[in-house]
């Protein structure tokens, strides 16, 4: 009985010390913080507060330099536009990466997300011709379809006279067009119900699994990556497999049918075209045998892989979805809330674009739509921090980083700091006028991050927005409702969400 008790008394001993094992990293480097719960760090505090708000109340307390632990990872917050500076660009060698604290599928490392180092560069590059004016100006076509279903959406409800909730109705819009835009499929998903992508976008959207492993991993990540090599997790990576699965069909159909001479091209097609012959299906360890000296090796000798291209598919679907629904959902609450802007962003696109079908040329001189957007997202920033992993010891604003810990730059908090912003919760977009952007203090507007590993998607997220927003705005004033938040209760997920919804009314317009 006194061995049984003597080992329980062990097990108890080193469970403590194993959930707290690391919690004395940050006064090391004299650096201050919120007090951590064993195992869990921060987390429950983070959750409480909702994510997009914990950071910039921990600001007030602890000053624009404070640490919090993520699970037993320790991570120093930046809330200074000097530092992200220094670790977006300056710095950015040190900084490439994003922490790696675990992988559970065999696409999430090849994620232009989560890649690393030169593999990182070399996604970067060959992805990045698909985000150029000239695949722009064809891709602006393949989003006609889209808006003409969103537009489909609203006059039910115009002609009903019953509120919207814009938020659905951009998911459905968003889901629309990276269909056609990432894909080259057409879809209509208020009306195609058995389509795959359709039937499994709640399960795509459902991150609850991922939520899971991404807990565990923050307490145990050695536990995660074990069960991850014996392919126990494969259940939870269910968004990965749909997606996976479905792209792979796509593959097999479109390998088939390459148009070299297309002048619209879709970002899969782009994709194809950026393989070298015979290497479409290397796996890790055959692609680490090929020697590889630069980037120019990288595209030449090995070109992107089959495994490669699905992730990228992944990621585009996942990345764009929310964002660009969330981004469109507050946009109009924006409108809505502030009608006489509205007005003066309803006269910009009839005098610009007019009638027509929006160009590429024409939604480039919407000026003042582009104010509005950017005001948006300074209000509503989808994503409320970044990280990087540092590689080597340096000092940042006098603190010694030490190699592999994560640092964190907040984007909600700085948005909304009194110091840089007059008036910092107003819907001004004279903000990001050429003179209001020439008095902003670098890196206190970063929506899309900043540097060399600014989101690679953002032209095309940018342009989707406004196909949108010129095809709905010509036609319907947007009108808040006795059902429209204020404020908005936000949900408590990664990308920023109305919990609830935003409910507006859809009022016809008559043309000027």
């Amino acid at each position: 009985m006194a061995v049984v008790v003597a080992l329980i008394a062990i097990f108890i001993v080193l469970l403590y010390i194993y959930g707290r094992w690391n919690f004395g990293a940050l006064k090391a480097i004299g650096v201050d913080g919120p007090a951590p719960i064993m195992f869990l760090g921060n987390l429950i505090e983070m959750g409480k507060r909702n994510i997009h708000f914990c950071f910039g109340h921990w600001q007030k307390i602890y000053g624009d330099t404070f640490g919090v632990y993520l699970g037993c990872f320790p991570q120093v917050v930046f809330h200074d536009p000097k530092a992200l500076e220094e670790i977006y660009v300056k710095n950015f060698s040190n900084f490439t990466n994003r922490p790696d604290m675990f992988n559970t599928d065999e696409y999430l490392d090849n994620m232009i997300l989560m890649a690393r180092d030169e593999h990182w560069k070399f996604l970067r590059v060959t992805l990045s011709p698909c985000y150029t004016g000239k695949q722009l100006k064809g891709m602006i076509m393949l989003m006609k379809k889209p808006t003409e279903n969103l537009l489909k959406i609203f006059s039910k409800f115009s002609e009903s006279g019953q509120e919207c909730n814009v938020q659905d109705a951009f998911s459905k819009y968003t889901l629309d067009n990276i269909a056609a835009v990432g894909f080259g499929v057409e879809l209509n998903s208020s009306e195609q119900g058995d389509h795959p992508l359709v039937k499994n976008a709640l399960s795509i959207l459902n991150k609850q699994n991922e939520l899971l492993i991404g807990l565990l991993s923050t307490v145990a990540p050695g536990l995660v990556n074990f069960l991850s090599k014996l392919k126990v997790l494969d259940y939870f990576n269910k968004r990965t497999n749909l997606l996976a699965e479905f792209s792979k069909q796509l593959l097999k159909t479109r390998r088939q049918n390459l148009n070299p001479n297309g002048a619209c091209k879709d970002f899969l097609e782009i994709m194809l075209e950026a393989q070298v012959a015979g290497n479409e299906n290397l796996t890790g360890n055959g692609a680490k045998d090929i020697p590889l000296e630069n980037i120019s090796d990288w595209k030449h000798k090995r070109g992107i892989t089959d495994t490669e291209i699905i992730a990228q598919c992944i990621i585009f679907f996942l990345a764009g979805y929310e964002t660009t629904a969330s981004t469109l959902t507050f946009f109009a609450r924006c409108m809505a809330f502030n009608p006489d802007i509205q007005e003066k962003v309803y006269k910009e696109i009839m005098e610009v674009v007019g009638d027509e079908y929006p160009t590429y040329e024409s939604i480039q001189q919407l000026k003042y739509l582009e104010m509005c957007m950017a005001e948006s997202l300074r209000l509503n920033p989808l994503i409320s921090i970044l990280q990087r992993e540092c590689k080597k010891d340096c000092v940042i604003k006098g603190v010694k980083i030490p190699a592999k810990m994560t640092v964190i730059m907040p984007i909600r908090s700085l948005h909304y700091d009194e110091r840089y912003w007059t008036d910092p919760t107003k819907f001004d977009p004279e903000r990001f006028s050429e003179e209001g952007k020439a008095r902003q203090t670098p890196f206190t507007y970063t929506p899309f991050g900043g540097g060399p590993r600014i989101c690679i998607g953002m032209r095309l997220a940018k342009l989707q927005f406004k196909v949108a927003v010129v095809q709905m705005m010509r036609k319907y004033r947007l009108v808040t409702t006795e059902k429209t938040e204020d404020p908005v209760e936000y949900a408590s997920t990664d990308v920023l969400s109305a919990k609830n919804g935003v409910w507006l009314k859809m009022e016809p317009r008559k043309s000027l």
